[in-house]
């Protein structure tokens, strides 16, 4: 999973070497991102300065915090 100055955080297929997913709602480019432990989740951090939670299986923006 990357963030990139694009506003956009993308997750990647390791096998083909391009995006499966990507997750965009950043309004400022995207400095942070992790997978949560149970791999459900995903969390970004922007320069918009909001926190987003993302659903890893649907992309689906689940939470903005910050706004």
């Amino acid at each position: 999973v990357s963030g990139s100055y694009d506003e956009d955080v993308r997750v990647w297929n390791i096998a083909t070497g391009k995006p499966a997913q990507i997750l965009s709602g950043h309004e400022g480019f995207v400095y942070a991102v992790a997978f949560h432990p149970d791999n459900q989740q995903i969390v970004s951090g922007g320069y918009d300065g909001t926190v987003r939670l993302w659903d890893s299986q649907t992309g689906e923006q689940v939470r903005v915090f910050g706004e």
